[in-house]
């Protein structure tokens, strides 16, 4: 499990804002900076998400721009990430290796390439964060994982019999344990046989419970 950090809330609410997954974008940061936020690249990317300040002054694709005195602020820098990482997974179709390269190196890179660019650095970077350069994760694992629906049974190849209290359960339900309750207040009512339960149970197989 990862460390914590001072900016995992920060991490948390804007990928949810965005609807990217959290784990994927807390890799970023992680790989961007380390979670440094005063790293700079030798390139000039700054901050917690590495963002070029000519990215920042002019994202396009309807992000709002980050203005160079916030490039260093964690909470705007995160911000800013956050939304040209959510523009990019829209902009390629929610493929999520195509809007990682397109972080790292550019959509203009990724559109002329019509793929992940030949860069090496580029590669290593798809490679790290989802561990397999060029495979497309579906969606809804990519996104927003679906929590298992509440009270739904889950699937299964056991048999509903495959415990004692099943099978008497059963066995009560089709009558063949149980003397209707109006009767049992008589006590000239015959009860059932001894052993009419036990040789139910072998009838139907399940002569290893009794």
């Amino acid at each position: 499990m990862a460390e914590p950090t001072a900016f995992d809330d920060l991490i948390v609410a804007n990928a949810m804002r965005v609807g990217i997954d959290v784990d994927l974008f807390r890799r970023l940061i992680a790989q961007e900076s380390n979670f440094n936020p005063s790293a700079v690249s030798p390139k000039g990317a700054g901050g917690l998400g590495q963002v070029m300040p000519d990215t920042a002054r002019d994202p396009g694709y309807g992000v709002r721009p980050l203005a160079a005195e916030d490039l260093m602020d964690p909470a705007e820098n995160i911000r800013f990430s956050a939304d040209f990482l959510g523009a990019m997974i829209n902009e390629f179709d929610r493929d999520i290796p195509l809007a990682l390269a397109a972080y790292n190196a550019g959509p203009g890179n990724v559109k002329k390439y019509g793929g992940i660019p030949p860069f090496e650095e580029t590669q290593n970077y798809v490679n790290i964060l989802l561990g397999s350069p060029g495979a497309k994760v579906p969606p809804e694992r990519s996104y927003r994982p679906v929590a298992r629906p509440e009270g739904k049974e889950q699937a299964s190849n056991n048999s509903f019999l495959d415990s004692l209290p099943d099978a008497l359960a059963y066995l009560d339900l089709s009558g063949m344990m149980e003397t209707p309750r109006t009767q049992m207040l008589d006590s000239s009512v015959r009860r059932p046989a001894a052993g009419s339960g036990t040789r139910a149970l072998k009838q139907m197989g399940l002569a290893s419970l009794v």
